[in-house]
């Protein structure tokens, strides 16, 4: 709130993965209640960090203005980010950032800012490939999206930078891998970029126990 007064924390899921099984009057709620908060606070426009979150509400909630939380950043200007040497990463654009050259932009513009080499993979920006997790394929073909992972960590140059949670838990058993914002804010990076997904049940737990944090710091406002 010191770079952007006002600012406010929705926990809603844009409900994409309800989406992606097909249970579209579920998904129809789930955009129903999540506008319906969004008026209830007042939001004039949605900051989100997960391209998944901003491909779904573009397109099936129109009348919510969302932005890359990537491009807000670069408007705010560079932060002191943690010491990197003369790491070099390879940069993985998630599927759902295709045809958004102005997320592109904006996170390599952040990346920049830690002082880690590029290395560009050939099919990226508007080509770049599936990691294997889209659209809820693992839970459907377990193998074809591990046939998917594969191929990309083989095209991979140097360990990989990616802005997508899922596709960092992709690569994460098979290349040291990083979400953008380790870079930019994690002072351990270079030791968990070694570290696997976690199961399920970790997932879950944390993520309640983050909401749960939130909540009784941000009560009053929520």
């Amino acid at each position: 709130r010191e770079k952007v007064p006002g600012i406010g924390i929705l926990l809603k899921c844009c409900g994409s993965p309800t989406n992606y099984i097909g249970d579209k009057a579920a998904f129809q709620g789930i955009l129903d209640n999540l506008e319906a908060e969004a008026k209830r606070m007042g939001a004039e426009e949605l900051i989100c960090a997960c391209p998944n979150c901003i491909r779904h509400l573009s397109r099936y909630a129109p009348n919510l203005k969302v932005r890359s939380l990537y491009e807000v950043m670069v408007e705010l200007g560079p932060v002191e980010t943690p010491k990197t040497g003369t790491a070099t990463f390879t940069i993985h654009d998630p599927c759902a950032a295709r045809g958004r050259n102005e997320i592109h932009d904006a996170v390599r513009s952040v990346i920049d800012w830690s002082g880690v080499t590029i290395d560009e993979m050939k099919e990226s920006r508007n080509t770049t490939q599936c990691c294997g997790q889209g659209g809820g394929v693992p839970y459907i073909s377990p193998q074809i999206a591990a046939n998917s992972t594969k191929r990309r960590v083989e095209q991979l140059k140097a360990d990989v930078v990616t802005y997508c949670a899922s596709c960092r838990e992709a690569f994460a058993a098979q290349k040291p891998s990083l979400h953008v914002l380790d870079l930019v804010f994690n002072s351990n990076w270079a030791e968990d970029k070694i570290k696997p997904a976690n199961k399920p049940p970790v997932k879950k737990e944390n993520k309640t126990s983050l909401k749960t944090q939130l909540v009784e710091k941000f009560a009053a406002e929520l």
